[in-house]
């Protein structure tokens, strides 16, 4: 087996040399890393981690342990646990115990040997035995899940007593008189706090409801499950502690019992999307996860107890109702989240018996209807893009107040600040926010990780590789990465360009404007765009920009989100309520994406809003439909099935941005967009979709080189001025 002495000899350079660029350390020079690299390959080396550990005295390594992987309460935990874990530089090791005591502490043994920095387990170990503490681990390098522990210990876990008592306050309201309690080994303190919470409230509110409990475990649950069924009387109801025991209960009533009447409760991980088979009180483990990683790293000591709120019932509606007869339609412009509309309008038409009609609209043909509409337009409700909403609010769209008085009221846990930007006009509400969304930059992780690019970048620039804090940096490290600039890079294209459309192309320059002020045509009411130094910065930078891109003709955000996810280019500016494609099934990046504030720090806005017609003969049912679309559970559903949501809830969601884990550095990002298309008094509002327009019919012809800079500038200007006086 090849030694770090012999990648030395093979490379020509010191063991010391070799240390430096296997561990990470870009001090070497990118001509050595080269040679280094191709002699560990050539050799086969691999890195000794057990000697690793030793010299570094930390293995900077978190483990879970958890009783199997097929329960999904366990699946969501490890998720989120090693996502988190990872996020922050820890590797993290998976065990596996079966609820086997002796597995868990030959298990324990292995764990002490690998050097882990900290541990969280769902132990089987219930005697009272320190087994972890007597391995040499400390209180704080330990952490135990959901079952606690005799001894002084640390813990993070769901507030059962909460769960029990809610759940037997359904079956209270129920009047049930004859029900089945189902659990799992009580030898665990979250089921018997659960079984405690949960017969003591029902004795009280339902003294006369009488419990069947049966306690079973993985080998027994069928056979169990059955005896709950054949008890006399039958069960009207079954209450399941955990989501695994209410599956077995539905299966052996759905093949056996299946003329018997059932409800089934039960405890269950958080779904974003409803299963109707069961009315579920949720705990969010994926949360739990996330929490115990977070708990093991920084350390804090503040609590030796954690103990999280349950979500509780879901709220989905569960069966279908008679038709009312009546139908919404809905124009919209197509985007990803218009497909999640049409997936998830289905529920809606389930629980009200109500038809949605979802009409997707060219931007052209949308621009025309609302242009001219007027009563004979067929549209109850309508979602278009939010630089449009103030155009055309007034004319086309029913102020929502006037329909329901306390609607502003209701108009909760939202992000900050969209409010202002994505419902009112003026002191009145005209919408509910639709899809806000906010730049960020994307970036290739990977390539700006790697120590042999790194090197090279500083050999070349002399500062170090990191995600460009403006344009100007953006645009060095684009030639950087752009193959027929810089041979040595490793992709084709530095940046994607969206410019195969006027509207997009002008946006592609504002963001650039912005980047350098806040204030495209200020208190004069005239643009002077041929004699701003902003306006110069913007074009020179996109035109530079340009050198660095694919060429190809894109006209819709989409187009370079779809480049980026193919792996060819380095870097991207996007709305985020367009990337989702970035981790598809088809991109080649989902796993190597880095992101950060957009260049310059003022980002644009962009995203939708839902407004109701004037002319609605049904503004009750299609403000009812807003309320619902935009509830905290549905907004949600829509993001993880593509869309965006204005919802604060959605962005605090582990298994949403467990997805998209940009989605928590985009909340905070809105706030700091400051950006102002007019600051003049004006009868009418600006046309910001046509100013754009307007910007990128000069910004094309100057990106073409039929005009120059200054040319571009001073045509962009005039068309402004007479197009806005």
């Amino acid at each position: 087996m090849a030694t770090i002495k012999d990648i030395a000899r093979a490379a020509g350079v010191s063991q010391g040399t070799v240390s430096n660029v296997l561990n990470g350390r870009d001090i070497v020079s990118s001509e050595k890393i080269e040679r280094v690299m191709k002699a560990v390959d050539e050799m086969g080396y691999t890195i000794n981690e057990k000697a690793q550990i030793l010299r570094k005295g930390s293995a900077k390594a978190l483990a879970a342990v958890v009783p199997n992987l097929y329960d999904r309460p366990y699946v969501d935990f490890f998720t989120s646990f090693k996502r988190y874990a990872e996020q922050h530089g820890y590797l993290v090791d998976l065990y596996t115990t079966d609820d086997d005591v002796e597995c868990e502490r030959k298990i324990i043994s292995r764990l002490r040997s690998r050097m882990t920095d900290g541990i969280a387990v769902y132990s089987s170990i219930t005697d009272g035995s320190m087994a972890y503490y007597d391995a040499g681990f400390s209180k704080d390098e330990v952490v135990f899940v959901s079952r606690q522990q005799s001894y002084d210990s640390r813990f993070i876990g769901f507030d059962y007593t909460l769960a029990g008592t809610e759940m037997a306050q359904a079956a209270a309201k129920k009047n049930y008189s004859n029900i089945a309690l189902l659990m799992g080994a009580p030898r665990q303190s979250s089921k018997r706090t659960f079984r405690d919470a949960f017969i003591s409230t029902l004795q009280a509110l339902a003294p006369n409801c009488k419990v069947h409990e049966c306690v079973t475990n993985s080998s027994c649950r069928y056979k169990n499950a059955v005896r709950v069924f054949t008890h006399n009387p039958a069960p009207q109801a079954v209450f399941a502690e955990n989501i695994a025991l209410a599956e077995v209960a539905q299966n052996v009533h759905d093949d056996f019992f299946p003329k018997q009447t059932l409800d089934i409760y039960t405890v269950s991980p958080t779904s974003i999307l409803p299963e109707n088979n069961f009315i579920k009180y949720e705990i969010d483990c994926r949360l739990l996860g996330k929490s115990a990683a977070k708990l093991l790293i920084e350390k804090n000591g503040k609590s030796d107890e954690t103990v999280l709120a349950p979500k509780g019932f879901t709220k989905w509606h569960t069966g279908s109702v008679a038709s009312t007869g009546k139908t919404l339609s809905i124009a919209t412009m197509g985007s990803p989240t218009t497909r999640a509309l049409q997936s998830i309008i289905n529920l809606y038409e389930e629980a009200t018996g109500t038809k949605i009609l979802l009409v997707e609209l060219s931007n052209n043909a949308f621009y025309n209807i609302m242009k001219s509409w007027g009563e004979a337009t067929p549209y109850d409700i309508v979602r278009l893009d939010v630089d449009w909403l103030r155009l055309f609010a007034k004319d086309v769209f029913e102020p929502l107040d006037n329909i329901d008085h306390d609607i502003k009221s209701e108009m909760t846990g939202y992000l900050p600040n969209v409010m202002h930007k994505y419902a009112n006009v003026g002191d009145q509400l005209y919408a509910f926010p639709g899809t806000p969304s906010v730049q960020l930059l994307f970036y290739r992780k990977d390539l700006f990780e790697n120590v042999q690019i790194k090197r090279l970048y500083y050999e070349e620039f002399k500062e170090q590789l990191a995600p460009p804090k403006n344009y100007a940096e953006y645009n060095k490290i684009a030639f950087f990465f752009t193959k027929s600039i810089n041979p040595a890079s490793p992709t084709l294209y530095g940046t994607t360009l969206v410019t195969g459309d006027a509207d997009v192309a002008g946006a592609e320059f504002l963001m650039r404007y912005f980047s350098h002020t806040r204030t495209l045509i200020g208190a004069s009411g005239v643009s002077d765009l041929s004699t701003s130094k902003a306006a110069r910065l913007a074009l020179s930078e996109l035109i530079e920009a340009s050198k660095c891109a694919s060429g190809a003709p894109h006209s819709w955000w989409t187009d370079g989100v779809q480049e980026f996810a193919r792996g060819n280019t380095a870097m991207t500016v996007q709305f985020i309520n367009h990337i989702s494609d970035l981790v598809g099934p088809d991109s080649l990046v989902s796993d190597k994406i880095g992101w950060a504030a957009a260049p310059g720090g003022n980002p644009m806005l962009g995203g939708s809003v839902m407004s109701i017609s004037k002319y609605s003969p049904l503004k009750s049912d299609a403000l009812d439909f807003l309320k619902w679309i935009n509830s905290d559970d549905i907004a949600t559903a829509s993001t993880l099935l593509g869309g965006m949501s204005p919802k604060t809830a959605t962005y605090e969601n582990c298994e949403v941005t467990d997805n998209y884990p940009w989605l928590p550095f985009a909340r905070d990002h809105f706030a700091q967009s400051h950006i102002h298309y007019c600051t003049a008094k004006r009868k009418e509002p600006l046309e910001i979709r046509y100013v754009q327009s307007l910007i990128g019919l000069a910004v094309t012809e100057a990106l073409g080189g039929r005009l120059s800079q200054e040319q571009a500038l001073h045509f962009a200007e005039e068309s402004l001025n007479a197009a806005i006086n």
